[in-house]
């Protein structure tokens, strides 16, 4: 399809810049807490090499001023040697234990405008598809302030060979539990064989597992969110690095993600997901590819229903039983991340992503391009073209194309400033034909569903 071979040229084109985000080369933060136990050791260890000096000098003095009082003085050099060791000793056990506990996170606190077509508030109006309705206060647009992430983050890293994460998120009305993993690290091959089980991020692409405090852009892109929504699913991962610029993961899931409603923990089949990822570091470019095999299964349900006349000999019933069914869900991919710095402003990313395969047994492809370009230490510009196409019946898909352009400004080390609009446009034409077969030729105009988002975000 022309999509498609869009999506492709995206690709190719690419790879012929440079790797790593340009918002990546901002330099990270010590952790205060560290460098105030630092900065004690060395006092402590300061204060030490005195009183060692002090003693040396009092050890010679049984000579010159008499045995009584200097071996007093020694004693009690000795007892400031004896605490301070001690002290010392509880500062360090303080600082390895922080150096293995790592508290992060970030909040985003948004304002948005949703530019809809103005409708007035319950009049009678008629939607693309022709059928009228009658609208309600705030239905066809509205403006918010809400915390769109409030992330909390703990990394426990008691040594080489184990990693425990937990990430809290109270965003909007509710506080959830994002991730919760621990990852176990092999120490024999030298192939840097790690296995990652709980609930986690999808091993796929690039652009569901990079964090949501680094993108340029407020949301992902609308392919990612339709194919992977809440980015995250419970189950086991095998990530082997065969070369340091090679990674491949191999990853088992349940397949239903986080977002759920009707599977919330459990997986009703034996059937497991299948991701595999392969990803090339070059150093000037990022190339990687994802593959995805699984299966929906939606479950029998039964619906008894009494019937309104009842005869004279008793009730009657009238049952609908609907029989469980099984629908394929496969998926391929690939992307690329490049950096360059051509131009004195600063550096220049550019990154691209392509999916095609099939959701619930029907067609889908989609992705997105995105161009960023830093212009001095704190202002960067982004700008992000992407699209999704769905199949609604025998190949006749409908489309959505979101531009999104995006200014980011870094008021200081911690805190960015984000304004961005999303400009979509939505071809409803093949659900059109076959809902309102009176107008076959699916002639309408695109409804205005714009969004303004503006967003102060802070990350510790």
């Amino acid at each position: 399809m022309r999509a498609r071979k869009v999506m492709t040229l995206a690709l190719v084109l690419a790879t012929a810049a440079g790797t790593t985000l340009a918002q990546t080369r901002r330099k990270p933060q010590a952790d205060t807490a560290i460098t105030n136990l630092q900065a004690r050791m060395e006092q402590l260890t300061t204060e030490l090499g005195g009183l060692r000096a002090q003693l040396a000098i009092a050890q010679q003095q049984p000579q010159q001023t008499g045995q009584t009082a200097a071996e007093g003085k020694i004693a009690d050099l000795n007892d400031k040697l004896a605490g301070h060791d001690e002290r010392l000793a509880v500062t360090e056990s303080d600082l390895a234990g922080l150096k293995k506990l790592k508290v992060s996170g970030y909040i985003q606190a948004r304002y948005e405008y949703l530019d809809y077509d103005p409708f007035v508030e319950r009049a009678t109006t008629t939607d693309k598809l022709g059928v009228k309705s009658t609208s309600t206060p705030g239905s066809q647009g509205q403006s918010v302030f809400y915390v769109r992430r409030g992330r909390f983050k703990l990394t426990y890293t008691p040594g080489p060979l184990s990693q425990y994460v937990i990430t809290i998120d109270g965003a909007k009305d509710k506080v959830t539990c994002k991730d919760l993993y621990v990852v176990l690290t092999e120490p024999w091959t030298g192939l840097g064989i790690s296995l990652t089980t709980g609930q986690f991020n999808w091993p796929w692409g690039i652009e569901v597992e990079r964090s949501s405090s680094s993108r340029e852009v407020p949301e992902r892109s609308l392919a990612t969110r339709s194919l992977f929504p809440g980015e995250r699913d419970r189950g086991v991962k095998l990530t082997v690095k065969p070369h340091a610029k090679v990674t491949v993961d191999l990853g088992l899931f349940n397949g239903w993600g986080v977002d759920n409603s009707t599977f919330t923990w459990q997986d009703p089949t034996k059937q497991k997901d299948v991701i595999a990822r392969a990803k090339v570091d070059l150093g000037f470019v990022a190339l990687t590819g994802s593959y995805y095999d699984g299966q929906y299964y939606d479950p029998a349900t039964s619906t008894t229903s009494l019937r309104s006349s009842v005869p004279a000999s008793g009730s009657m019933t009238s049952t609908t039983t609907t029989a469980d069914k099984r629908r394929y869900k496969g998926r391929i991919g690939g992307g690329v991340e490049a950096y360059y710095q051509f131009l004195p402003l600063g550096g220049t990313a550019l990154l691209a992503e392509g999916v095609m395969g099939k959701e619930k047994g029907k067609d889908v492809e989609g992705g997105y391009l995105m161009l960023v370009q830093n212009v001095g230490d704190r202002l960067n510009l982004a700008f992000r073209g992407d699209m999704y196409n769905s199949d609604v019946k025998g190949g006749e898909y409908n489309h959505t194309w979101t531009l999104t352009p995006a200014i980011n400004y870094w008021w200081d080390d911690a805190v960015r400033l984000t304004v961005a609009y999303d400009l979509t446009h939505t071809n409803m034409d093949a659900q059109m034909k076959h809902s309102n077969p009176a107008n076959p030729a699916g002639a309408v105009l695109d409804p205005r569903d714009n969004k303004l988002t503006c967003q102060v975000q802070i990350k510790f």
